[in-house]
C-alpha cells in the first residue's frame, strides 16, 4: 500500500516506514501498481483533517483574542484607561 505526502514526486509505504521517489528505483513499481487499478490512501485521513481543522480554527481564535486584549490593555488612550 502507499500513501500520498505533500510533496507531489514522493510517496509513503506505511508498512516499511519509508518513502518513494519520482528518481528512485522503486518508482516504477508504483505506477505499475497504480496501472493495475489500485489508489494510494490520502496523506490525512478524514479524521485527521477535521482535527486539524478544528485546531486551526482554534489556534487563530486565541490569536486574535491575544491581540485584542493586549490591544485594550497597553495601547488604550489615555481617557479610556482613566474610564477603567
Amino acid at each position: 500500500m502507499y500513501q500520498l505526502t505533500a510533496n507531489p514526486d514522493e510517496v509513503r509505504i506505511p508498512e516499511q516506514n519509508s518513502t518513494i521517489t519520482r528518481s528512485g528505483r522503486f518508482w516504477p513499481e508504483y505506477e505499475t501498481w497504480l496501472e493495475e487499478g489500485n489508489k494510494p490512501v490520502p496523506e490525512f485521513t478524514a479524521a485527521e483533517l477535521k482535527a486539524k481543522t478544528v485546531a486551526d480554527k482554534d489556534t487563530k481564535a486565541r490569536a486574535a483574542f491575544a491581540k485584542r486584549d493586549f490591544e485594550e490593555r497597553f495601547l488604550a488612550s489615555p481617557e479610556k484607561a482613566a474610564l477603567k
